[in-house]
């Protein structure tokens, strides 16, 4: 199903599709319905919000906003980019998988509230976190030099929480703890040979 308009677009009863594809050209996205059920999301919304809900797993293809919020009641995958200012993304079963190399995702925020669930993340430069809670393993890898940031200036201060650990190792810059962010990892926190938490 593909959706293509000049202006804002929500809804107002669930989606059911095997693809989803939304274009604008102004206004936001916000398709928050808890009983929508599309296999894979495509938005293009320029530097725009969007918002989607999915009561299940949800695969990602190109995903292109400014704000962008994800709730899913499954595991999240992706095989296109994201391109967003902040990534939000939370689900109740399942872990996430944002590994294209071609991510740029500004800001993450996740809350993965299933035991296990992990979080795997690929950003190209850097990336800043916010507020990120699993109860698995969380690995986060750069690519061309981007640093990792616990702690844009935020309300409540960032943290990366796990119950699990937290691998740092494909970070090809640094890792900094700012503005009073924080890591919580009672397995451990890796990052790589020759580097250290700043």
């Amino acid at each position: 199903f593909t959706l293509a308009t000049v202006g804002s677009v929500t809804q107002t009863a669930p989606i059911t599709a095997t693809g989803l594809v939304v274009a604008t050209v102004n206004g936001t996205v916000t398709l928050t319905d808890s009983g929508n059920d599309a296999d894979v999301l495509q938005i293009s919304n320029g530097n725009r919000a969007a918002s989607f809900t999915d009561k299940d797993d949800i695969y990602l293809s190109t995903i292109q906003a400014g704000a962008f919020t994800l709730r899913a009641g499954g595991p999240v995958a992706q095989g296109q980019p994201a391109t967003t200012t902040s990534f939000d993304v939370a689900t109740t079963n399942g872990g996430v998988s944002l590994n294209n190399a071609g991510n740029s995702l500004g800001t993450l925020s996740a809350n993965l509230s299933a035991a296990g669930a992990p979080l795997t993340v690929v950003n190209n430069g850097i990336l800043n976190i916010a507020q990120v809670s699993t109860q698995g393993q969380v690995t986060i890898s750069t690519l061309n030099g981007g640093n990792v940031n616990i702690g844009p200036v935020a309300s409540p201060t960032a943290k990366l929480q796990t119950t699990s650990t937290v691998n740092f190792a494909g970070v090809t810059g640094g890792v900094f703890l700012r503005n009073n962010g924080t890591i919580v990892a009672p397995g451990g926190v890796t990052v790589a040979s020759g580097k250290k938490l700043q």
